[in-house]
């Protein structure tokens, strides 16, 4: 997706999984996302809210990937600021576990 936020992750050395729909928030298949195999989803709060069910059902698609709620209201306007700071953090722990 062409997002400050998948940009962003990309710079930091995250590869980012492309689906087939271009759009920059498309709406995912979770069986085409199982393929890539990730190991760290970043589910952040906008532009879609994710509520509990949903959780829930990204646990059971991706059984072994780190699910990490984030506030998105930080990430999208392209400032440094205390979701940048985190992103950077978990990275470093998740490259630490690994």
């Amino acid at each position: 997706a062409a997002t400050y936020g998948a940009d962003l992750l990309e710079r930091i050395g995250i590869d980012v999984v492309v689906v087939a729909d271009p759009s920059p928030y498309p709406t995912v298949d979770l069986d085409e996302i199982a393929v890539a195999r990730p190991d760290l989803v970043l589910v952040p709060s906008e532009p879609y809210d994710f509520a509990p069910p949903h959780l829930e059902e990204l646990r059971t698609a991706l059984p072994d990937a780190h699910l990490v709620e984030i506030d998105g209201r930080g990430v999208g306007d392209g400032r440094r600021g205390h979701i940048t700071k985190r992103l950077q953090a978990e990275f470093a722990a998740f490259v630490a576990r690994a």
